[in-house]
């Protein structure tokens, strides 16, 4: 997938061109830099419920989700905090139909009352489905301690039950009018014709008018990280014949058009990669899996470490894991680490060339950071800037992450009253 083509319209809408001559089939995307980050504690949940809805809108008299189902095609949706993005995988015949039916999602509201009704009680499910997800509790505890209350609901995009019960039509219309040229990327992998979808694109999405305030807005919003001491919680388990402890840390790092960002990036390849599964499970055999990752956009950054172990073994793990943060802040890596870690991303990234879902998120997430299409990275341009970073840099970067003082730790396991002895692990790293 070699060619690949930015191109802006003069409403300021944003597309991009990735072609592949080898497949039959075609994955076209509506991705818009506006989530749960424009939500008020009235409204929070809106943006995910929009994404559902519109898939309610009436094309050729149906709801699009049945058009699509006629051409036998897949379609899905996803809300984050800064970004809601819809897609339709279809055989390449299909492309200017499918193009219309996104058209259609993204600037008409045909969907009626009746199917709000239907889909606030699906969302209302989904609500269940997240809160039972412990994981997914344990980040929100983390979002509340970093951000405050406020900005941890739009983070956590679920929104509330009240507010979903709430949901207007009129909501909806007007969070909608965030959908902007100027705030959109439509991006297509797969085997078309260059001048037929651009004609096509054009002839919708290039009538639709910018808004300039509007986008203006969107993109000034923002929020920073909490500068605050570290802090360290222990959520006791109600479940009395439960050993297992969840384990999440946090650091903050670099946001991501940090110059440095490279580093850190490198540094959780290396955990997730290789220290990780090979200190606690090959060396000690005390966790299943274990892993990190980076979480950050404009407005922040986080260095994030996952695991779960039985409680017996929480102290051995806890303890490997700051000696962990303590070697990679004291010592240079070896290179040989390193080389692997390039060649492991190296697989990766080949791997994501082979499903069009993984393609499209590397270069929706640069267009929701940047419009600038001269700061956009291939995915060989990104792993040439990874290689160029030094057993120094890992060191440097390690100091700023792996700090005592921002260091966020939650624990949920068994009822446990002596949390102050975890606590005391952390202060020598």
């Amino acid at each position: 997938m070699n060619d690949i083509k930015f191109i802006q319209l003069p409403n300021k809408l944003n597309i991009i061109l990735i072609n592949d001559k080898k497949t039959d089939l075609v994955m076209s995307t509506v991705n818009i830099a506006v989530g749960s980050n424009m939500e008020t504690p009235n409204i929070s949940g809106i943006a995910h419920i929009t994404e559902h809805i519109l898939f309610h809108n009436k094309f050729k008299h149906h709801d699009i989700t049945k058009e699509i189902h006629q051409i036998s095609a897949h379609f899905n949706a996803a809300t984050s905090y800064d970004q809601t993005n819809y897609y339709i995988i279809s055989n390449k015949t299909d492309i200017c139909n499918t193009i219309d039916m996104l058209y259609n999602i993204y600037v008409n509201n045909t969907f009626t009352e009746q199917d709000l009704e239907k889909e606030i009680k699906i969302v209302l499910e989904e609500y269940g489905l997240t809160y039972s997800n412990v994981n997914r509790l344990l980040v929100n505890e983390l979002f509340r301690n970093l951000f405050g209350k406020k900005v941890s609901e739009n983070l956590f995009v679920i929104g509330s039950i009240d507010s979903i019960k709430n949901t207007t039509k009129e909501n909806i219309i007007k969070y909608k009018q965030q959908y902007v040229p100027e705030l959109t990327t439509l991006i297509f992998i797969g085997n078309f014709d260059n001048n037929i979808v651009l004609n096509t694109i054009k002839n919708s999405f290039g009538t639709v008018p910018n808004n300039k305030n509007i986008a203006n807005t969107v993109l000034n919003t923002t929020i920073k990280l909490i500068p605050k001491t570290g802090f360290f919680k222990y959520i006791s388990l109600r479940e009395q014949n439960s050993t297992q402890c969840l384990i999440l840390f946090a650091f903050k790092s670099y946001t991501y058009l940090d110059k440095d960002k490279y580093n850190a990036d490198m540094i959780s390849y290396m955990l997730n990669y290789f220290i990780l599964f090979e200190k606690l499970r090959l060396d000690n055999g005390n966790t299943y899996s274990s892993r990190s990752s980076i979480l950050n956009n404009n407005d922040f950054g986080l260095l994030a470490l996952e695991t779960q172990a039985d409680f017996k073994y929480l102290f051995s793990v806890l303890q490997t894991i700051a000696d962990i943060f303590k070697d990679l802040k004291q010592n240079l890596v070896k290179p040989d680490l390193l080389n692997r870690t390039i060649k492991k991303l190296n697989i990766t990234t080949n791997l994501m060339y082979q499903d069009f879902r993984e393609y499209h998120k590397w270069y929706n997430q640069q267009a929701i950071a940047s419009h600038d299409f001269s700061t956009f990275l291939t995915p060989k341009q990104y792993i040439d800037k990874c290689s160029n970073v030094t057993p120094t840099d890992i060191k440097t970067a390690a100091n700023k992450i792996f700090d005592p003082n921002h260091c966020y730790l939650l624990i949920l396991g068994p009822q446990f009253q002596q949390a102050k002895v975890i606590a005391e692990i952390f202060t020598k790293f």
